[in-house]
């Protein structure tokens, strides 16, 4: 289950492999009690996340440090068309939604081991926050597998 990933200019690129199915995986990724237990990568949690899933709807995902700092991610969702696609904006912190922002492409696609997810975040400020984002997907799809190990999805 090797992923393959890429922070190449302002772009990440990220293949994972979720052993799990299709349908469960996008619930778990849309669903703000399921995002609570396994998002944040490394020491990072998640105390709150919230999921308006629909056309212009609204998403916030609160990621708390362990020196008590919380970073906020927020957005609205381009396109829904579940279980296999998602398209949404990325703003973080008080960076207002809906000028700027980059934007987050997440495909989920059959797999023989389960689902395969295709993440596509681009329009990063810079290659250094790309190379941010690219770590924090990777510690974030680690905390998605261990949720679906450990059984915890419904």
């Amino acid at each position: 289950m090797a992923d393959v990933t890429a922070a190449a200019g302002n772009e990440v690129n990220i293949r994972r492999v979720i052993r799990a199915p299709k349908d469960k995986v996008f619930h778990a990724w849309t669903n703000a009690a399921d995002v609570e237990k396994w998002w944040g990568p490394g020491p990072v949690t998640c105390p709150s996340a919230h999921f308006d899933l629909s056309l212009g709807g609204r998403y916030h995902i609160a990621n708390l440090d362990p020196d008590g700092t919380v970073t906020t991610v927020r957005g609205e969702f381009e396109r829904i068309d579940a279980p296999h696609k998602l398209v949404y904006s990325w703003f973080m912190n008080a960076q207002p939604v809906g000028k700027g922002g980059s934007r987050v492409t997440v495909e989920f696609l059959e797999h023989a081991e389960g689902t395969e997810i295709v993440i596509r975040h681009e329009r990063i400020a810079t290659p250094e926050m790309a190379e941010n984002h690219r770590l924090g997907w990777e510690g974030c799809l680690d905390g998605l597998a261990e949720f679906f190990q450990a059984g915890q999805a419904a």
